[in-house]
C-alpha cells in the first residue's frame, strides 16, 4: 500500500490547510481537555458545545493524568465560526469503505472521512496534529458518542506500539483479561456480570493493547453499551438510572459511562493475563477452554484489515506477538451471569 508523490502532496496541501483553520479558531471559545492515551498525553481542543457534551464523557476518566501532549486535536462542527472546509480534493474512486482514502491515508499525514455521518480526520503525524469536523449540527450515531476519535486514536497509538482493538476487559489485582468475539457473542454481557461482580473495568467494546516484555491493556472509553432489556439482569447499582435512551441507530442499545456508576472499579491499565472469547451455551455452569492463540489473533485482526487497512500490517506484527505470549480460551458461558464472572475471576489468579 503506496501512495505516490502527487497524492502525498495533495494529502498534505489539504491536511495543512484544515490545520490552518484548526489554529485560526478563536481560543475562548473552546474547551480543553488533556488525556492519556496509553502513556502519551493528547490534548482535546473542543469548539463545540454539542461535541464536547457528546464526546468528553468517555474520556473523562483519563483526563488530567498525562503530563505532557503529544497529539494536540482540534474539534469543531457547523455550530463554530470557523471557514468552510475545502472542497474534498479525491476522486470518489479512491474513497475506501472503512472510511480511509487511497493514496491519502498512506502517508505522513493520515486522511478518514465518515461519508455518512459527514466527519472528516485529518492528522499531520510529524507534527503531531490532527482535526476532527463534522460538518452537520447534529445528535451523532451511538457509536460514535461511546467511541469518539477511534480511528485517530488506532493512527496515533500504532506509531506508539499500541493497538485500539475491538474488545473489552476486566482486571482483578492488576492482571486482565481480554474480551473479544464476533459481534453478539456476549463480549458487553461478560463485561457487565464482571463489574457486578467486583473485577475492575477497562472497557466494554474497545481498549488499547500494548506489546512488549509483558503486555499490557489501556483503557480508553468509559462509555458501555448493553440492550435496554438487559440492564436488569446486572446488580450494578444505579445502572438503568444512568442509562441513557438508545437513539434511533442504535439497535435497542443503551449507553452508560462507568465512571458514574462505578468510579473506583474504573483502572487505567493492568498486564494482559489472557483473552478470552465467550460463546453463550445456555447451560447451567460455565468453564474455560483453551484454545491455540491463532483464533484469538484471527478475532482480533478482523476488524482492524476490515476497518483500518492502513494500520492492518503493524496491528498484525504486534497482536501475533501478543497472542503468542498470553493464553486464549473459549468461555463457555452459562446461564448464570455471577458464575460466568467467577469463571473470568479464576482466569486472573496467578500461576
Amino acid at each position: 500500500m503506496t501512495a505516490s508523490t502527487a497524492e502525498r502532496r495533495a494529502s498534505q496541501r489539504f491536511t495543512d490547510s484544515i490545520l490552518a483553520i484548526a489554529d485560526g479558531i478563536d481560543p475562548a471559545g473552546c474547551r480543553s481537555m488533556r488525556i492519556a492515551v496509553g502513556e502519551a498525553g493528547v490534548g482535546l481542543r473542543i469548539a463545540s458545545e454539542s461535541l464536547e457534551r457528546q464526546f468528553a464523557p468517555a474520556f473523562r476518566h483519563l483526563a488530567g493524568i498525562a503530563a505532557g501532549t503529544d497529539l494536540s486535536v482540534t474539534l469543531w462542527d457547523a455550530s463554530t465560526a470557523a471557514p468552510a472546509v475545502p472542497r474534498l480534493p479525491w476522486q470518489i474512486e479512491a474513497y475506501r469503505p472503512c472510511g480511509e482514502i487511497a493514496g491519502y491515508s498512506d502517508g505522513p499525514c493520515y486522511l478518514h472521512f465518515d461519508a455518512p455521518m459527514s466527519a472528516l480526520t485529518v492528522f499531520d503525524t510529524k507534527r503531531g496534529a490532527a482535526a476532527y469536523i463534522n460538518r452537520k449540527n447534529t445528535a451523532l450515531p451511538g457509536y460514535e458518542i461511546a467511541g469518539p476519535l477511534r480511528h485517530l486514536i488506532h493512527r496515533f497509538a500504532i506509531d506508539r506500539g499500541m493497538a485500539l482493538v475491538h474488545a473489552g476487559a476486566a482486571a482483578r489485582s492488576g492482571r486482565a483479561a481480554l474480551v473479544t468475539g464476533a459481534k453478539g457473542t456476549g463480549k458487553s454481557t461478560t463485561i457487565l456480570s464482571c463489574l457486578a461482580a467486583g473485577l475492575d473495568y477497562l472497557g466494554d467494546d474497545r481498549c488499547l493493547l500494548a506489546g512488549g516484555g509483558e503486555p499490557r491493556v489501556y483503557s480508553i472509553y468509559s462509555s458501555a453499551k448493553i440492550f435496554a432489556d438487559e440492564l436488569d439482569r446486572h446488580p450494578i447499582a444505579g445502572l438503568r438510572e444512568a442509562a441513557l435512551p438508545p437513539g434511533p441507530t442504535d439497535n435497542d442499545k443503551s449507553l452508560i459511562y462507568v465512571d458514574r456508576i462505578a468510579p473506583s472499579s474504573m483502572v487505567r491499565s493492568a498486564n494482559l493475563h489472557c483473552i478470552i472469547s465467550p460463546v453463550p451455551t445456555g447451560e447451567p455452569k460455565s468453564r474455560l477452554v483453551r484454545r491455540p492463540g491463532s483464533e484469538a489473533l484471527r478475532l482480533l485482526i478482523a476488524e482492524i484489515v476490515g476497518r483500518s487497512p492502513v494500520t492492518a500490517a503493524r496491528s498484525l506484527s504486534l497482536l501475533k506477538q501478543i497472542c503468542a505470549a498470553v493464553p486464549f480460551y473459549r468461555l463457555e458461558a452459562g446461564r448464570h451471569l455471577p458464575e460466568v464472572a467467577e469463571t473470568i475471576a479464576r482466569s486472573l489468579e496467578p500461576a
